[in-house]
């Protein structure tokens, strides 16, 4: 139907005035560009591919014969020197990163093959990612020994020498946080706005060479030789969370990025499927003898989920690629790959797989893999003035790092603890503003290292400390007593040391006092 203001703009003889003839105007126009926007902004189907039996997953020459052509810059390869190589993607899945264990650091834009910095750093590089998400993002990478942040013109900004050994890097949007594991043992959590280290734990497990990120809640996720998988934030110094996941050593794991999804694959080539909310796995086998699991033969410690709850994993010993459906056991895609596979990444909001290997950088399309629909908080389109703006955003809405706590617990971004944070708060700043104590501060030894040493330390001070004060009581009393002498004690004092200085012979001569040394023995002796 039509309204009232519809009707006046088509006829503006009927309106009063000029005026309300433009306002009806005007307020129709905004209304058929509402509408327009309302269709534009309606949510697109995601796609992806259907498997059927008895037919062969489709290889990547028929899909680039069916998709568009402006899906078609997501399938390149790169043949590269100075493998194998790591690679990462920025937040808004423009910018793509890799680095290899021969030096080699090079970031570009995918999509444009624009490539905007590469250099030789002449050491070993383990691991990467992208910090930051505004007009200027920057790329820390993990060296042989520290790691590093560069600019987009690969120029180097800081050296992280806190961060020692690391192997896995990962970016905290929310809060500003760079975490890093370690070879050494440690976990690192670094924030980037600050540089300030907000915690540093000793895992107690050896390397922490599996590790991965869960976005929602900002945990990090160990697995351990032992089977274990563990469960760290900043504010606790062991794991909150331990789970026995698997028989064997956990070899590899992955989380979803939207949803509290957590796969792991162990030593006995098994993909287990486990909700982290209730610490559970996602559903149990017809037998009832095991959880979800697939059994992945010859399967490399390697694994990448997407948006859209797909799972890529390297098989025949990292020789192929294969991309699974969410619970399936079917590959929905498969594609051998150059060289022996180190990394995977699936870039945000758009349907495309990067993998790097000992031979160089691919790229690859698994149609379904990306979410069709980008937030209003991180937009693959955004300019740079919406870039910049973003980035103050963020760093004005950034969460403290007592919110990260696995939702097991009863944590996440989405449950802040007010009334605990208000409370920590008011507790320092009253210690802050707290003034001195009018009372004497006792001797307090320094406390070292280790328990022996501490407790010796403190009896050696005590010790001194009531030898101080006996002299001092000693003192006083000296000076009690010569007080109450007067002169005459002062003179019989001093009468004293001169009968101590001086002797008289029995012939009535003074005589010089023995200076007993070995000279005397040739001094004659009297009769």
């Amino acid at each position: 139907f039509q309204t009232t203001m519809d009707v006046a703009a088509e006829d503006s003889d009927q309106m009063p005035s000029g005026f309300h003839a433009k306002a009806a105007a005007k307020a129709a126009r905004l209304r058929r560009e509402a509408a327009k926007l309302a269709s534009a902004a309606a949510l697109e189907s995601p796609g992806g591919i259907e498997s059927r039996p008895g037919e062969w997953a489709p290889t990547q020459s028929k899909l680039l014969r069916r998709v568009a052509v402006a899906a078609r810059p997501g399938h390149f390869e790169l043949s590269l020197q100075y493998g194998p190589y790591s690679v990462a993607y920025d937040t808004t899945g423009r910018l793509l990163a890799l680095c290899g264990r021969g030096g080699h650091v090079a970031a570009f834009e995918w999509r444009q093959k624009r490539l905007m910095f590469e250099s030789q750093v002449n050491e070993p590089c383990h691991a990467l990612t992208w910090v930051g998400a505004g007009s200027t993002p920057q790329l820390a990478v993990a060296h042989s020994n520290w790691t590093y942040i560069y600019d987009a013109q690969g120029l180097e900004l800081h050296c992280l020498k806190r961060l020692h050994k690391a192997n896995k890097l990962f970016w905290l949007p929310r809060h500003w946080l760079l975490a890093a594991c370690t070879d050494t043992g440690h976990l690192h959590w670094q924030d980037v706005s600050t540089g300030q280290t907000v915690a540093s734990y000793c895992g107690h497990h050896g390397p922490l060479r599996v590790s991965a990120l869960h976005p929602d809640s900002g945990c990090v996720l160990t697995g351990q030789p032992n089977g274990q998988l563990c469960i760290w934030t900043p504010l606790e110094k062991r794991p909150v969370v331990k789970i026995l996941c698997c028989p064997a050593g956990v070899r590899a794991v992955a989380t979803a990025p939207a949803g509290h999804a957590v796969y792991t694959l162990g030593g006995d080539s098994r993909l287990r499927v486990w909700d982290i909310r209730c610490l559970r796995p996602l559903s149990v086998s017809d037998s009832g003898a095991d959880a979800a699991s697939i059994r992945l033969f010859d399967a490399a410690p390697q694994l990448a989920v997407s948006q859209r709850g797909l799972l890529a994993c390297p098989v025949r010993q990292g020789a192929a690629l294969m991309v699974l459906p969410a619970g399936g056991a079917k590959p929905l895609l498969s594609h051998p790959s150059p060289g022996r596979l180190s990394d995977l990444a699936f870039c945000p909001w758009e349907d495309v797989l990067a993998f790097g290997h000992a031979r160089g950088l691919g790229s690859v399309l698994v149609p379904g893999s990306g979410e069709p629909n980008p937030d209003g908080a991180v937009h693959p389109l955004s300019g740079k003035r919406q870039r910049r703006e973003a980035e103050v955003r963020g760093l004005l809405d950034k969460l403290p790092p007592e919110t990260i706590a696995p939702p097991a617990v009863g944590g996440g971004v989405n449950a802040v603890d007010a009334e605990g944070i208000e409370e920590a708060l008011a507790r320092k700043r009253a210690a802050v503003m707290a003034l001195p104590s009018d009372e004497v501060r006792q001797f307090q030894p320094r406390r070292r290292s280790g328990k022996a040493s501490g407790e010796l330390n403190r009896k050696v001070g005590e010790r001194w400390q009531r030898r101080r004060m006996e002299l001092r009581q000693l003192l006083k009393s000296k000076k009690r007593v010569l007080a109450e002498m007067g002169d005459e004690g002062a003179d019989a004092a001093g009468g004293r040391k001169t009968k101590k200085a001086k002797k008289v012979s029995q012939s009535g001569e003074l005589t010089k006092p023995a200076t007993g040394t070995f000279l005397d023995r040739l001094i004659p002796k009297a009769d």
